[in-house]
């Protein structure tokens, strides 16, 4: 079994956090430049090709991580253009999310757990449609925008066994990469879920089009608050491991936009970088035309057998 060595501020996996083996290689150092200015290695595994960030704070202590004003899955913020395409973009997504579980799930008047729910948005919108919600979210500050925005009384994590089941459906928009018990919460969801219930999963590709062509610099690397770095190939894994099936992948094309923009303004915020980073996503786009699976970020569609 192979190991994990956590000193006071940092995890070292010696071995894959997923199929254990030791095989492991470093592709190359990532910069936060969200925040820190720090770098953080991207490892891969030989054996699974399973991709993660090496050296990562420990749960304890990565908070400051993600205390900036522009971490806005927790915040309103609208200070710059990007900002203000994220919220612009979050608007019109709400909506296809909404009918893509629909599409998938059983019944009418669902009850749904959003786990990683940031100032519910989501939630609300799904609450409109008189569905039954329930949300659980770390940040305190997110937990008290949703509150006095939309009325939502959200859980801390610490909550989470304590709620009561069964849900048609569990929905995670970009979420599992943050946690670190990413394989006991996936055990946990199966549990949770009723007979038919769905897992909705929202990850950045690391496999896209993007990905490959921005490498270190790709955004939705995001370190080292993104912990792990998801491809098709690995929730095919997890989904047979954990007693789910594969349903189906949709393309998120609005996020190879942001995340290609992202990229180019967080090295220089210039028009040229604007242009550089649509163009990118635009590519990017093209490339997953007919194979959802190539998308710079993809909603697998997992279903409790």
């Amino acid at each position: 079994m192979s190991d994990t060595h956590q000193t006071a501020s940092l995890i070292t996996h010696e071995g894959c956090p997923w199929c254990e083996s030791t095989r492991l290689k470093t592709r190359f150092e990532t910069i936060d430049r969200s925040g820190s200015g720090e770098a953080f290695p991207i490892v891969e595994c030989l054996e699974c090709e399973f991709v993660f960030t090496q050296k990562v704070p420990t749960a304890e202590t990565i908070g400051p991580y993600y205390d900036f004003d522009e971490y806005i899955s927790h915040s309103d913020t609208k200070e710059n253009l990007v900002d203000k395409t994220y919220h612009w973009v979050r608007e019109r997504m709400l909506k296809r999310k909404y009918k893509l579980i629909k599409k998938h799930s059983q019944g009418d008047n669902l009850r749904i757990l959003d786990y990683g729910s940031g100032t519910g948005y989501f939630l609300n919108y799904v609450k409109t449609m008189g569905w039954d919600v329930t949300g659980v979210e770390i940040n305190e500050q997110a937990r008290k925008v949703a509150k006095d925005k939309f009325g939502l009384n959200l859980n801390p994590p610490e909550l989470f066994d304590q709620l009561r089941g069964p849900f048609e459906v569990i929905s995670l928009w970009h979420v599992l990469e943050h946690l670190y018990d990413f394989k006991e919460k996936f055990q946990a969801f199966y549990q949770k879920l009723t007979s038919g219930g769905i897992l909705v999963l929202a990850l950045p590709n690391h496999t896209s089009l993007d990905s490959k062509w921005l490498k270190q610099d790709w955004a939705a690397y995001d370190t080292p608050r993104h912990l792990w770095h998801f491809a098709p190939k690995n929730i095919k894994l997890m989904a047979a491991k954990y007693g789910f099936q594969y349903e189906a992948s949709y393309a998120m094309p609005f996020d190879a936009y942001y995340v290609s923009i992202l990229s180019h303004q967080l090295k220089s915020k210039n028009v040229l970088s604007l242009l550089k980073g649509g163009f990118l996503g635009w590519l990017s786009n093209i490339n997953c035309t007919f194979n959802p699976e190539k998308a710079s970020s993809i909603i697998y569609i997992l279903k409790k057998k």
